[in-house]
């Protein structure tokens, strides 16, 4: 009983500082997620290096691997934890998975044989993801704006072709520095069935709190009234609205 006592102590001992920031990536991820609920999510506003930067972070495991192979990891823990909440608000799961795996799985030979083994998984997936994406082809456009006294409204809209629309998100941009900016979503609408140009979509102001979601459906038309004082719906959907 002692030697098992003495050995958890010793443990505890030589691997304090790779706890301590273990604990702090993990309040992290609690700030991170509550700032994306309230706030919103960061999004660089270059098409181009937001593409090749999500695909870098799609290869993240890889380098995961290679972190953990290496014995001795402690100098990289603090910039890990550190990633782990900016990748969290870039919205790049992957990257925040790799990240929390290296926290957690950096320990002892064990552990990081056990850690290799999921990012191996977690590479396999997110390459799985990525040819997906590339055979369909799917894409965001801006499909119209809206300037308020209060708000600059962008409808954006997923699509394969530039032209139909299976999802439209009513957001607005809050630029933080030049090429980055702050993305609040207020509104989410999603049809499992259809697809529907985006010319059929158009915003209206209501007042300073409310802004109008115009839908065009053959001979009638629909008004969806949005509330722009809401926190973020940055992950609720409308679903079959029409």
């Amino acid at each position: 009983m002692r030697t098992s006592k003495s050995s958890i102590s010793e443990f505890l001992h030589l691997n304090e500082r790779n706890l301590f920031w273990l604990f702090v990536a993990s309040g992290l991820v609690f700030i991170a997620n509550w700032f994306l609920g309230t706030h919103g999510y960061f999004e660089i506003e270059n098409d181009r290096l937001r593409q090749l930067l999500s695909a870098v972070s799609m290869c993240t495991p890889v380098i995961g691997i290679i972190v953990l192979f290496s014995q001795e990891c402690r100098n990289e823990i603090p910039v890990i934890a550190a990633l782990v909440f900016f990748s969290m608000l870039l919205m790049w799961p992957t990257a925040t998975i790799t990240c929390f795996a290296i926290l957690l799985f950096c320990w002892t030979n064990n552990s990081r044989a056990l850690g290799i083994g999921i990012l191996v998984i977690v590479q396999v997936f997110a390459g799985i993801l990525i040819l997906a994406e590339r055979k369909e082809a799917v894409k965001i456009i801006e499909i119209t704006t809206l300037q308020t006294a209060k708000h600059n409204l962008v409808l954006r809209g997923l699509t394969t072709d530039g032209t139909f629309c299976t999802s439209l998100a009513l957001q607005e941009d809050y630029p933080v520095i030049n090429g980055l900016r702050l993305v609040k979503t207020f509104y989410r609408l999603k049809d499992k069935d259809y697809d529907y140009r985006k010319e059929l979509f158009s915003l209206s102001l209501v007042d300073d709190n409310h802004a109008g979601l115009v839908i065009q459906h053959g001979p009638r038309s629909q008004r969806v009234v949005i509330d722009l004082t809401i926190k973020n719906r940055w992950s609720e959907f409308d679903e079959n609205v029409y």
